[in-house]
């Protein structure tokens, strides 16, 4: 990846970062007073697909149609959506699945063949700026975007960890899921790792399960059937990890969906 690419990355990151607050949301919202305004929505990432693959002379005329088909799609369903109704709807339901699935099974990736390794995370990065701004300032959901958390909200986190954690290891290490070794990583760049896994993979499936999914369950079918169908759904995603079908990471990944839902549920924030 050149240098060129790591600028922007960084750039796109403060973008990202920028949009994971509610207020940036709320100031979006004058610009999508209309409910046909959510034509507009995929125009971003499809410009800049557009803008980057011109200067690093790599468009392509597939790639092109495949970044257009997956914003697009679900810009299309949500147009069907009320939203005026915060309960989930089937065409919310739909938008979410086809934003998820690709993402998940790694198939956008290749769109962003702008060198090195940058298919991935920027296709992450767009997906979730796309996802925060349909759904917090077209769909004005409260996704749960607060990064203050008070003193009872770290309570609650670590209780529930400390729970979550007597659990799951025991029972992963019993089943042959989990294994113990040392890390080969040098110290200073674990910081770096978990940050990553926090902003790239940890964000955007708690965006999804919890302040979409979770969220808008709620409204329709009350917390307990809410968290209970969301973390089914969690684990199922990750049925494909490891290796398909992989049952034990898709139990524990409904087991830890569940403490994660609860944190969601008491605490109103996403990033806790």
């Amino acid at each position: 990846m050149n240098s060129a690419l790591i600028a922007f990355m960084v750039l796109f990151l403060s973008v990202y970062l920028y949009f994971l607050q509610q207020r940036s949301l709320d100031k979006l919202k004058p610009f999508f007073k209309s409910h046909d305004s959510v034509i507009f929505l995929p125009l971003f990432p499809i410009a800049l697909y557009v803008v980057l693959a011109l200067l690093l002379g790599k468009f392509d005329i597939d790639l092109f149609r495949r970044i257009f088909l997956y914003f697009g799609v679900p810009a299309c369903l949500l147009y069907f959506s009320n939203r005026e109704k915060p309960e989930i709807q089937i065409t919310d339901a739909l938008a979410i699945f086809a934003l998820w699935l690709p993402y998940d099974l790694r198939f956008m990736s290749a769109s962003w063949n702008l060198g090195g390794s940058f298919g991935f995370p920027m296709n992450t990065l767009c997906a979730c700026v796309f996802a925060l701004i349909a759904f917090g300032a077209w769909r004005k959901l409260d996704i749960g975007l607060k990064w203050r958390l008070s003193s009872k909200d770290l309570k609650t986190i670590l209780i529930t960890f400390a729970l979550l954690a007597s659990i799951i290891i025991p029972l992963g290490w019993g089943i042959g899921f989990l294994h113990f070794k040392v890390t080969d990583k040098v110290f200073w760049q674990l910081p770096l790792l978990y940050l990553g896994i926090f902003l790239g993979i940890g964000i955007p499936e708690e965006l999804i399960f919890r302040g979409l999914g979770q969220n808008m369950l709620k409204t329709r079918y009350g917390i307990f059937r809410a968290l209970f169908v969301a973390s089914i759904i969690f684990g199922l995603a990750h049925l494909n990890n490891g290796g398909f079908p992989n049952y034990k990471y898709a139990f524990l990944a409904a087991l830890a969906g569940t403490g994660y839902g609860y944190v969601y549920h008491k605490t109103k924030s996403i990033v806790a």
